[in-house]
């Protein structure tokens, strides 16, 4: 009954009701008309709220509607009901996919791209918000290949990067300086990899350059570092020559995995 109330027809036999309202004066006297008349325009209201109202299955009707717009499958699931799906994990993916890049092409990194990377190092987050780091942000290709030789082995590749970013920290602002620096580092990495860039990190802090200079104040004598800063690493980032596979679920240590206790396994 509901879905002929909602058809069509009911608003052609409402239009002739309405119709012989004016003529039910003449037909059966004035009392009599006033009457019919009045229930003539309550019935129209019902319906005109019934209509206002969603009919029974519209709703599906609509959403097969909107499917047949966006297309069929998982797509259209998508557009019809987002809330239905869990969201696709961006930054897992980039997890997957993203290696250590040594290899780099000599195409030089855009300004734009530059200041995304170093506004993704500033965002970084930082304990009690102390901001303990500094970072110094090379291209000139004569010192990157000084800063190549800061370690007595791993760190030569990036004379062929067309960018290092050196993080450093002044220890005397926070304790957990080598914390806050690592996980500016990481962002950068993260960024890079957004970016379509390679990166690798470069270990500095007790690492050697010789045997008689750290690596440390090998780099803080080449970039002009005050004496009592530290530096935590080099980020090589750059457009990469080489093609490396992401790693495959059966490399992840789950094993290392507790629950509620160590050693608990699932």
């Amino acid at each position: 009954m509901n879905n002929f109330f909602h058809s069509p027809v009911m608003l052609y036999i409402l239009a002739v009701l309405l119709v012989l309202v004016f003529f039910l004066p003449d037909l059966i006297g004035p009392v009599p008309a006033i009457l019919c008349g009045a229930a003539v325009i309550g019935f129209a209201f019902y319906i005109y709220n019934l209509w206002c109202r969603e009919e029974p299955g519209a709703a599906d009707r609509k959403n097969r509607a909107r499917g047949d717009e966006y297309g069929s499958g998982e797509a259209a699931n998508d557009q019809i009901k987002p809330y239905k799906k869990l969201e696709k994990p961006m930054l897992l993916e980039l997890l997957r996919k993203r290696r250590s890049i040594r290899k780099f092409t000599g195409q030089k990194i855009e300004e734009e791209k530059l200041d995304i990377l170093i506004e993704a190092a500033l965002r970084s987050p930082s304990s009690r918000g102390l901001n303990p780091w500094e970072f110094v942000v090379v291209t000139d290709s004569e010192t990157i290949g000084e800063l190549a030789r800061s370690k007595t082995h791993g760190s030569s590749f990036l004379a062929g990067a067309p960018l290092a970013i050196v993080v450093c920290a002044d220890p005397a602002k926070s304790d957990v300086w080598i914390e806050d620096t690592s996980i500016a580092s990481l962002l950068l990495h993260l960024c890079a990899a957004d970016l379509g860039l390679g990166s690798c990190w470069i270990q500095i802090r007790k690492r050697q350059h010789d045997e008689k200079t750290g690596s440390e104040t090998y780099v803080k004598n080449i970039l002009g570092l005050k004496p009592d800063m530290t530096v935590e690493a080099i980020v090589a980032i750059g457009y990469s020559a080489e093609e490396k596979p992401g790693r495959g679920d059966d490399t992840l240590l789950y094993e290392r995995i507790s629950y509620e206790k160590y050693g608990n396994r699932r």
